[in-house]
């Protein structure tokens, strides 16, 4: 993922503690159901993420409210 903007790690059933552990220090971003959920849903990945846009950088998620659907249940340790 060398030049990637924001690197993300999707896994439906949940991250390992090494897998986290070594995201962290890669630098990486974690995508489980739920956040996948709320970014196909139309939550912009910087929100999803929690990441900051930094000063005067604005993107607007879309409003799909009456489609989102709950994420099916999680059965992975961190899901």
């Amino acid at each position: 993922m060398p030049g990637a903007a924001v690197p993300v790690v999707v896994a439906l059933n949940g991250f390992t503690d090494p897998a986290a552990a070594f995201a962290t220090r890669q630098r990486l971003h974690l995508v489980d159901r739920e956040r996948l959920a709320r970014w196909g849903a139309g939550q912009h990945l910087y929100d999803v993420l929690d990441i900051d846009r930094g000063p005067g950088r604005r993107t607007r998620s879309l409003e799909r409210a009456d489609e989102r659907v709950a994420p099916p249940p999680c059965s992975g340790r961190y899901g």
